[in-house]
């Protein structure tokens, strides 16, 4: 938790800056980075390395509806960028940051320490969702929102992928998703913070609404089918007992 708390105290501190918080873009095209490629090369754990994740092809660069997109992130860049907005969105993209991370972070998850059984489901779906949106990322290559239009201001670091389909949303709705299996009574809690976490990385000028949408369409093609497939069972059996034993209401949905 000590990580989290420093981690947004410096997100609010570059708030006192007296401009916007610009980020470097850069483009995306050609061949991944030493980081990426490690993710890829590494491969899959438990689905097929070509496994279809239903993501259908993101929006041309000339396409009506892509204006539309950077149109609707000029608004959210207008209207959206509160001081609170700005600092989880911040705090949410700094590299050391799981998206079990997150979810502590936006109270729907203990420490690690209090949950190690859950923690290990989590982070088993949460790395393979992200291979594929890593995977997918680099296979359409779509420009980046500042690319097509350089009103667009980025106030956090893009991503070293492609924004197609966002990692973000895909690693945010993956625990969603896995958290939703064992702790039904809080779904919509956990689609709801899943979803505001992609939203902010629209309010930062690094992903499209369509990139989000694409995300969490990723997580559930890849949850389904590990599910179905039973490689998880035994850990799923595991993350349940240890909520069991915790009580039921350990883990906190709001209201």
């Amino acid at each position: 938790m000590c990580k989290l708390r420093i981690g947004l105290v410096a997100a609010f501190s570059l708030l006192s800056l007296a401009a916007p918080v610009l980020a470097e873009t850069g483009s995306l095209t050609g061949s991944p980075p030493a980081e990426i490629l490690e993710v890829i090369r590494g491969g899959a754990r438990y689905l097929p390395p070509d496994f279809d994740t239903r993501v259908p092809p993101p929006y041309s660069a000339g396409d009506l509806e892509a204006r539309r997109e950077v149109i609707d992130l000029l608004i959210l860049q207008r209207d959206a960028r509160t001081p609170r907005q700005v600092a989880l969105a911040v705090a949410e993209s700094m590299p050391d940051h799981t998206a079990m991370d997150w979810f502590e972070l936006g109270g729907l998850l203990p420490p690690e320490e209090e949950l190690p059984a859950i923690w290990s489901y989590l982070r088993v779906v949460q790395d393979e969702v992200r291979f594929f949106a890593l995977r997918d990322s680099w296979h359409w290559q779509r420009p980046l929102p500042a690319e097509l239009d350089p009103a667009v201001e980025t106030i956090v670091p893009a991503a070293p992928q492609p924004p197609y389909p966002s990692d973000h949303s895909a690693r945010a709705a993956s625990i969603a998703y896995a958290l939703a299996l064992i702790n039904p009574d809080c779904t919509l809690a956990y689609f709801e913070l899943s979803r505001e976490i992609a939203a902010r990385r629209e309010i930062a000028g690094v992903n499209y609404a369509s990139d989000s949408s694409a995300g969490e369409v990723l997580a559930g093609s890849v949850v389904e089918a590990l599910i179905l497939g039973g490689g998880l069972d035994e850990m799923i059996a595991e993350a349940k007992g240890e909520l069991r034993r915790k009580g039921w209401a350990y883990l906190q949905c709001g209201a």
